[in-house]
């Protein structure tokens, strides 16, 4: 439930408050029963679309995912060095 008590000075309030699709969504009620009733049907509204949008999520990684770094052949750092020495002597 993503019902919280707002109290700003003297004025307090019920906010409900959801992230559906990467936007924020937050909406305020008074601080009487019928107000809480209603913030809770409308939390329960923006929770079932949340639940819808994050089965369609298909994620970060797959979205921004690179082509992999193709390894090229392993070379040792000795290796130049030991072909110049063997070559010399």
């Amino acid at each position: 439930m993503s019902i919280y008590e707002h109290k700003q000075g003297k004025y307090t309030s019920y906010r409900v408050a959801r992230s559906v699709n990467g936007v924020l969504r937050q909406k305020y009620f008074p601080m009487t029963r019928d107000g809480l009733a209603d913030a809770r049907s409308l939390d329960d509204e923006w929770a079932a679309e949340q639940a819808d949008a994050q089965t369609r999520f298909t994620g970060a990684r797959s979205r921004w995912r690179r082509e992999p770094v193709q390894a090229g052949p392993h070379t040792s750092r000795y290796t130049d060095k030991r072909v110049a020495n063997s070559s010399s002597g």
